[in-house]
């Protein structure tokens, strides 16, 4: 995390970023910057996991990792949780890839 030059590759290369309001070289600069309380975003919700951003990084920085880690402090460790299918519209449950929402399901739902 520390070693990201903020190039923006892991962003370009994340399939799911059309879903995302913060892009993932913005969360890392948050992090970097000592925000990570502040970071009040779905994008690691987002986050598949599926290390596109991880194969382009120059740098080796493994953003899903740093996504996973973002979920538990901010908001698990709360006892939030953005994950709830009930309250998906039905047209992001039939847009969404399948691998996004099994993966986001799997890990961070009740």
């Amino acid at each position: 995390m520390h070693s990201c030059v903020h190039c923006g590759k892991c962003s370009a290369a994340c399939p799911f970023t059309e879903w995302m309001d913060v892009l993932p070289d913005q969360i890392i600069r948050n992090i970097q910057l000592g925000r990570i309380e502040e970071i009040e975003t779905m994008t690691p919700w987002i986050c598949a996991s599926c290390f596109a951003c991880m194969a382009t990084c120059p740098m080796g920085v493994d953003i899903s990792k740093l996504m996973n880690a973002v979920k538990e402090k901010v908001k698990l460790r709360k006892g939030e949780d953005w994950t709830r299918i009930d309250e998906l519209p039905e047209t992001t449950l039939r847009e969404m890839p399948q691998i996004l929402l099994v993966s986001n399901f799997r890990k961070y739902t009740r």
